[in-house]
């Protein structure tokens, strides 16, 4: 049985010849950078940019919009209520709404099952 003490990693590093990606005449092999005013002429003008205000505006617009249709979304419900009630609720005898109207209480009922015993 060998005692492999296992794999010394500065042997293996040493192993791997070590390379330049951009060759042997780095950096002075690399291209020069380049520069916007070799690209761009110079008689080139930009438009100037629109005040910040107006720039922004229909996206604000567009979000007030969106705003108001979610609050909008969150009242259907209520509005339905309400309606229910008007149109069909509030047409109906006050005992189908309310079931205590004319029910009995439990302990009523209770008390005068054991007097009738």
């Amino acid at each position: 049985m060998s005692h492999d003490q296992g794999v010394n990693y500065k042997d293996v590093l040493r192993k791997i010849p070590l390379y330049n990606r951009y060759g042997s005449t780095y950096p002075q092999g690399l291209p020069p950078k380049i520069t916007l005013e070799s690209i761009i002429p110079a008689n080139f003008k930009t438009q100037p940019l629109p005040p910040i205000d107006d720039m922004f505006q229909p996206w604000i617009e567009e979000c007030n919009e969106l705003i108001e249709e979610c609050n909008e979304y969150k009242m259907q419900p209520k509005q339905f209520e309400q309606f229910y009630f008007k149109e069909y609720l509030s047409k109906k005898p006050p005992s189908l709404l309310d079931p205590q109207i004319l029910s009995p209480l439990k302990t009523r009922v209770s008390k005068d099952n054991s007097t009738s015993e």
